[in-house]
């Protein structure tokens, strides 16, 4: 044993309820078919030991410029977060998807209390 402790603990959620990881694939399968430009729609979400209900809105299609100058044609989603330590609850956290049948991350930016984190897919190619 290395003499970290365990804790197992039940959390009570129901059908539908994400992750930090699983919310971008379902982001990800939205498609044009779920959501029309601003429009939201309620998604509960799930953090340390507590269920969040959320706002996830479809912002639209952009045009976004990448570290390297490239133009990526995007679909942009922003989604609530809530007021804490780290976030504050008035700035969503926004998600930009590539614009094609097949759509990968290319981009997140995190607002901190402080500031703001920006995430770029480096290995993807447009």
């Amino acid at each position: 044993m290395d003499g970290k402790q365990t804790i197992e603990m039940d959390i009570p959620v129901h059908k539908n309820v994400y992750d930090l990881s699983t919310i971008v694939f379902y982001i990800r399968s939205l498609g044009d078919r779920t959501l029309k430009p601003g429009v939201s729609m309620p998604v509960s979400f799930v953090m340390d030991t507590t269920v969040y209900d959320i706002k996830l809105t479809y912002i639209g299609r952009q045009s976004l410029k990448a570290p390297d100058g490239t133009e990526i044609s995007t679909k942009n989603y922003s989604c609530s977060v809530v007021d804490g330590a780290l976030f504050k609850g008035d700035t969503p956290i926004r998600f930009w998807f590539t614009d094609d049948r097949r759509p990968v991350l290319a981009a997140v930016m995190l607002p901190l209390r402080v500031g703001a984190v920006w995430g770029w897919n480096a290995a993807f190619r447009n």
